[in-house]
């Protein structure tokens, strides 16, 4: 059966406090009691009316290798999680498992002043491909996927910010606009996905 879990992490809940919007991090289950976190099934092609994502190549990371995300954020892994670095704010820590959590996506979102700097860490074994990020209006977004070398068993994403992600303003708490984020393996096979019904 799928589930799907609440988490909240220590660094949303810091941009939470932020921003003043309620933060959460989302894990879904979509696979099986084997290879729990992964489908096994080819991905689904997206409606005719949405256009496809340029695909951005998954990039195997050293540990302690900062990553530019654009506009000056950094985003790098060590073996305990993943690291973003927002300009003139302190550094956000995520844990790879958040919690009970063993498979799923843990989002996180950062305002910035080109758009939401989406960022988050999933996990399920396999080898990573690429992500896609789905907004709230139908576009889906390309993100770049970082891993270490081997199969650690998870990874992180971003999507630089831009103006599919807008960050609203004159409003108590604003959206950021995710409907759903999918990783892919190497094969085109969904590894883990999450469904936000009411706009991360």
């Amino acid at each position: 059966m799928n589930r799907t879990k609440t988490y909240v992490s220590a660094a949303a809940a810091v941009v939470a406090l932020a921003v003043g919007i309620p933060t959460m991090a989302q894990a879904h289950d979509g696979g099986s009691a084997s290879h729990p976190g992964r489908s096994g099934h080819p991905a689904r092609s997206a409606p005719a009316q949405r256009a496809a994502a340029a695909v951005v190549p998954a990039s195997v990371v050293a540990p302690g290798q900062r990553v530019p995300a654009g506009y000056g954020l950094q985003v790098w892994l060590t073996a305990d999680g993943k690291y973003v670095q927002v300009p003139g704010q302190d550094v956000e820590f995520t844990p790879k498992v958040d919690g009970g959590q063993t498979s799923g996506i843990n989002l996180q979102a950062y305002p910035t002043s080109h758009g939401w700097f989406v960022s988050g860490v999933f996990l399920g074994h396999g080898r990573a491909g690429r992500v896609e990020v789905t907004t709230a209006s139908g576009t889906v977004l390309a993100g770049r996927v970082l891993q270490l070398a081997g199969d650690p068993g998870w990874g992180a994403f971003f999507v630089t910010p831009g103006a599919a992600l807008p960050v609203g303003s004159g409003t108590p708490h604003p959206r950021v606009g995710v409907a759903k984020i999918v990783v892919f393996d190497t094969a085109g096979h969904v590894i883990t996905d999450a469904t936000y019904p009411g706009a991360f």
